[in-house]
């Protein structure tokens, strides 16, 4: 991989923007907004305008599409989520790109019960965005299919790092709900090599990239407040109505990750979340 294209470069792009770099990677990279992030120059790509999309810099390069879901509500009969991927694939249908690479989302997966899931275990959303994860991840595969490129779906769990995870949400007042379930997670630091790598290999379809060490919520939450110097963590009694975030809260399962560390070759650097949350303060 010589040149490498992000759309949607948001926290995650940042850090792979840096790994690529570092790699002597020609980056491009866009935004909703368009601007600087992190010095780092953004041009505007608005989804929902598909006539204003100019990929430049998309030629001979690896694309990764990090855009989250961006409809709150599933609509089945319209599929409106769909949208913004299908203007960013008609848009790059004009370009020789080298490769695809979708990060997606362990809420595929849905309820597991506190089982253990990887990348052999049937999908199965137990939310509406969990179900707009799936019809984009195989939308993406028939892309791939279609134009007989490289297509490769990553499903991460949670990412957290500075700024962003379960010590910045205690220190923006997060109240915890739902503390009996299981939870997985990976740094962004982890993530972003995991598709820096991708980008260079193309040789996986499916990876789970998960930190391989999943703790129930509150054991994880109670961590964050001892580095904190906080008694206890807050308590939540008010109920979740959002679908989204209801079947996402009570979601329990625990992420394998052997495929994922054979296939990288190394081990983490956050392996879990005790070695990872002290580097988010």
């Amino acid at each position: 991989m010589q040149r490498a294209l992000i759309i949607g470069c948001g926290y995650t792009g940042v850090a792979l923007v840096k790994k690529l770099q570092a790699r002597g990677i020609s980056v491009s990279a866009t935004s909703l907004t368009g601007g600087h992030l992190d010095g780092l120059h953004l041009g505007q790509a608005d989804l929902y305008r598909p006539e204003t999309l100019n990929f430049e810099g998309a030629d001979h390069s690896v694309v990764y599409y990090l855009v989250s879901t961006l409809t709150r509500q599933y609509d089945d009969r319209n599929k409106t989520h769909l949208r913004p991927l299908e203007a960013a694939l008609t848009a790059l249908d004009r370009h020789s790109i080298s490769g695809l690479i979708y990060l997606s989302s362990t809420s595929v997966y849905g309820d597991q019960h506190g089982g253990w899931v990887d990348e052999q275990t049937p999908a199965a959303p137990s939310s509406p965005w969990g179900q707009m994860r799936l019809d984009l991840e195989r939308r993406v595969s028939a892309y791939g299919a279609q134009r007989g490129l490289p297509a490769c779906i990553v499903r991460s769990p949670e990412i957290y790092g500075p700024r962003r995870g379960p010590v910045a949400r205690l220190q923006e007042g997060y109240a915890l709900r739902y503390p009996r379930r299981y939870t997985n997670r990976i740094h962004v630091e982890d993530l972003s090599e995991v598709l820096a790598v991708l980008g260079e290999r193309l040789d996986q379809e499916l990876l789970l990239a998960s930190d391989g060490n999943p703790a129930i919520a509150e054991e994880v939450y109670q961590y964050a407040a001892l580095l904190l110097g906080m008694a206890e963590v807050p308590r939540s009694q008010q109920e979740i109505q959002d679908p989204n975030r209801l079947g996402l809260a009570r979601d329990s399962k625990r992420c394998r990750n052997d495929k994922l560390l054979d296939w990288l070759g190394q081990p983490l650097k956050y392996p879990s979340f005790k070695e990872g949350l002290p580097h988010t303060l």
